[in-house]
This record gives structure tokens, sequence and C-alpha cells, in this order.
């Protein structure tokens, strides 16, 4: 079984729209997956922007599902032929297959996940 990496994040709670960095494929369609602390997956199919960026509504999930008091949410990103997407799969970074976050309380507001390898 190979080891599945993650990057480590967070997002502040009250967020309506998350931008998720982290350089995949640009203008390319993908489908996110986000699986919840107790197992549940949503999911939605995103095109891509010209950084390989894209963003994830909020008010698309379920009210009150991104709260500071859930666990830790895995998010993934698959390929069009199923597989796991690579993020910054490049000779300059440090490749990574999911986002691993959880959501903070506080002022501080925090609406990305990921990291621009540059």
């Amino acid at each position: 079984m190979a080891c599945t990496k993650c990057y480590t994040d967070y997002i502040s709670c009250g967020v309506e729209t998350i931008t998720v960095k982290g350089e995949l494929q640009p203008s390319t369609v993908y489908t996110w997956v986000l699986t919840t602390p107790s197992g549940a997956k949503f999911s939605q199919v995103i095109i891509t922007d010209n950084a390989g960026h894209f963003t994830i509504s909020t008010l698309s999930l379920p009210n009150g599902l991104l709260n500071p008091y859930a666990g830790d949410f895995v998010l993934e990103v698959q390929t069009d032929d199923c597989t796991p997407a690579i993020w910054n799969d490049s000779a300059y970074c440090t490749p990574y297959f999911c986002i691993e976050f959880n959501v903070t309380n506080g002022n501080h507001v925090k609406a990305t996940l990921g990291c621009d390898c540059q």
C-alpha cells in the first residue's frame, strides 16, 4: 500500500468561498472530493483556472458542516479517470495528494487551502 501524503492547513470559520491553491494542471476538469471527520463524502466537478487553482463555495455544503468542533477534513482531487491528482508536481516543489485541514475560530480570516509553489 502506498503512503498518502497530505498537506496540512486550516481555514477560518464562516468563509463562503475557499480558494484551493497548489498548481494543478491549468484549465483542466477535475473532481474534488471532501471527506468529513465522520467519513461522509461530498464532491463537485470543477475546472481549474490558468494558475491551476479552483474555488469551492461553502454554500454548496450542508449548513454548519465546516465548523471548528468537527475535526479534520480531507480534500482530494481526482482526474477524469478517477485517479488522484498530484498538487505541486514539479522538480521545485514538494508534491502532495490531498489537503488535511480543520476550521478555526477567531478574528483572523483565511479562505485559502494549499500551497503555491513559486
